[in-house]
């Protein structure tokens, strides 16, 4: 008998002080892992950390739930730049072919000490 692919799903949301979504985190647990399928955050809240919190918020779902760590993926024009900061490293690409943008795997693992790596 097999599993279910997906454990549990999880969905993030931030809000402005008038209560409008400005950015949100789609996920789900994956055999051990937690993968991010959506990260966005509206234009004009960008650059303000909300990207950055709501990832940190994932990975402490992550963590509590026993996941290995964090995989997702990005295109090159999106935001790869913004993963490495946030310390994910590089795991895979598919080739750009003709207009087709490369997209791009980043993984964050979680150690036996308790910290992210």
């Amino acid at each position: 008998m097999g599993h279910a692919f997906e454990k549990r799903k999880v969905h993030l949301r931030a809000v402005d002080g008038e209560g409008n979504i400005i950015g949100g985190l789609v996920g789900a647990h994956l055999q051990g892992w937690f993968y991010v399928k959506l990260l966005a955050v509206a234009p004009e809240a960008r650059g303000s950390g909300i990207g950055a919190r709501l990832l940190a918020r994932a990975e402490v779902i992550a963590r509590d739930e026993g996941s290995a760590g964090i995989y997702l993926d990005t295109f090159e024009f999106q935001a790869p730049r913004f993963y490495k900061r946030e310390g994910y490293r590089e795991i895979g690409r598919l080739p750009k072919i003709g207009a087709a943008p490369q997209r791009i795997w980043f993984a964050k693992e979680f150690n036996d000490t308790g910290s992210m790596t």
